[in-house]
């Protein structure tokens, strides 16, 4: 998947959480992040947590940088 931009990464997070789960993780490849990370509209929604700024969100999903270069999946 590498045509992701901001608004599919919502639709999925959105799709996941119509079937009944939270979605509690978001994970990337690191070449997928770095493309999203590269939109602004991504970038202005992501924040470290304040204890640990090793760990990223996106609105209230945890980002998980995974060693594919094009995953994704929603936890």
């Amino acid at each position: 998947m590498t045509d992701l931009n901001p608004q599919k990464i919502n639709r999925l997070i959105a799709e996941f959480e119509q079937r009944g789960h939270k979605a509690k993780v978001l994970a990337l490849g690191y070449r997928t992040y770095a493309q999203l990370f590269a939109d602004d509209h991504f970038f202005a929604k992501v924040h470290s947590d304040p204890h640990d700024p090793r760990i990223k969100f996106y609105q209230h999903v945890q980002i998980q940088l995974l060693p594919d270069k094009h995953a994704v999946a929603i936890k």
